[in-house]
């Protein structure tokens, strides 16, 4: 790709396209902060009667922003199949992204890092089966009997994961799933 952002100015009616660019990081440009390098693959049609890029932002942020390196960083610590841990496609696909390195090719693509198929980067995963026991989820719904008795909820009761009693839009089994999602586990 060699165009990143494209703005075209069709009717002056609606007055200047203008971007504040900053804290980019574009591989094979050694200088993103520099004064061309995050304008880099952008691509101007069409007359302005204004610049197409300002030197400062338009307003103050109003929320947390991270650095490009920063964001990087966070993304592929919790990226993944990662619970309880990553499982060996998902590790290899982190170690490639930060190497910047390709191990396998896609089967009818040819395109380094994406697979057309399973059988690309060598099959399934052989996942163990694993057993809980009997008593972690007696009626069925998805909700451990222990999360359910700590929120009230009855574990030999399988109606109550579709139930949402405190009216938030959300079902016992989705409030269970978001509980989990924000890292909460159990004992």
């Amino acid at each position: 790709v060699s165009t990143y952002l494209n703005p075209q100015f069709e009717n002056p009616a609606f007055g200047p396209q203008q971007y504040y660019v900053a804290g980019n990081v574009m591989e094979g440009v050694s200088n993103p902060e520099g004064p061309v390098g995050p304008f880099v693959g952008m691509k101007v049609r069409g007359s302005q009667d204004a610049p197409v890029t300002v030197p400062e932002p338009f307003f103050p942020h109003y929320v947390k922003t991270h650095t490009a390196t920063d964001a990087f960083d966070d993304v592929l610590a919790d990226v993944g199949c990662n619970v309880p841990v990553l499982d060996d496609h998902d590790q290899r696909v982190i170690e490639e992204t930060r190497a910047g390195a390709a191990t396998y090719r896609g089967s009818k693509s040819g395109l380094p890092g994406l697979p057309d198929s399973q059988d690309d980067v060598g099959g399934w995963e052989d996942y163990p089966v694993i057993h809980r026991p009997a008593d972690w989820d007696t009626d069925g719904d998805g909700l451990p009997n222990k999360w359910e008795k700590e929120k009230g909820l009855q574990p030999d009761d399988a109606s109550d994961g579709t139930r949402d009693p405190d009216g938030d839009g959300y079902t016992n089994l989705e409030d269970y799933l978001n509980w989990l999602a924000a890292g909460n586990a159990l004992d």
